[in-house]
């Protein structure tokens, strides 16, 4: 009887270890994918949206040049029930860095080479940069500054999140977004 009920508990638990291992495999899957969810989701930076209004069309002192406030918001796109906060997705560069789950926001010019990742983007001008508090699952914080823009000819600005890559991302390849601006004239908002 004692060998029976051995046997049989050692069944249960090699079971309940493979049912483990199985979802833990599922994890590393696309949680897109038919009922793929992952054991914990980390988290996931964006740059979700970009506004721009005109300040002052002529600032004294800068008479080929307008003063735009811009408004960058910046997202922790993590969701579902097992989504990290930015504070719980630490890189080994956040920790040494006590970053606690802030990380850092640019904004800079574009070249000629369109840089492709963030990376490739650490030598761009840097115009405007932030230090974006931890960010709950689903959080977001709203960076505003103002710059100083030609009247006239065309640059592409470039979004940049977690440039430092302090966190730990499901997907580290959406967090830079450029922002082509054509001026011929005058903007009116």
């Amino acid at each position: 009887m004692k060998s029976k009920i051995t046997t049989t508990l050692l069944a249960l638990l090699a079971l309940m270890f493979t049912s483990c291992l199985a979802i833990a495999m599922d994890s590393n899957k696309d949680p897109k994918g038919p009922g793929k969810v992952p054991l914990v989701q980390k988290a996931d930076l964006i740059v979700s949206n970009i506004e721009n209004r005109l300040l002052d069309r002529s600032p004294a002192g800068h008479p080929d040049e307008q003063l735009i406030q811009f408004s960058v918001t910046v997202k922790n796109q993590a969701s579902g029930p097992r989504a990290a906060s930015t504070a719980n997705s630490l890189t080994r560069g956040g920790m040494a860095m006590l970053s606690r789950g802030k990380f850092k926001f640019r904004f800079c010019i574009d070249d000629p080479s369109h840089c492709s990742s963030v990376a490739s983007c650490r030598h761009l001008h840097e115009v405007a940069r932030a230090i974006i508090r931890p960010l709950a699952p689903g959080a977001s914080q709203t960076v505003t500054f103002n710059l100083l823009v030609p009247k006239a000819g065309a640059l592409t600005y470039v979004a940049i999140v977690d440039s430092l890559n302090w966190i730990d991302e499901w997907n580290e390849t959406n967090n830079l977004k450029r922002i082509p601006f054509i001026f011929s004239g005058p903007l009116y908002h």
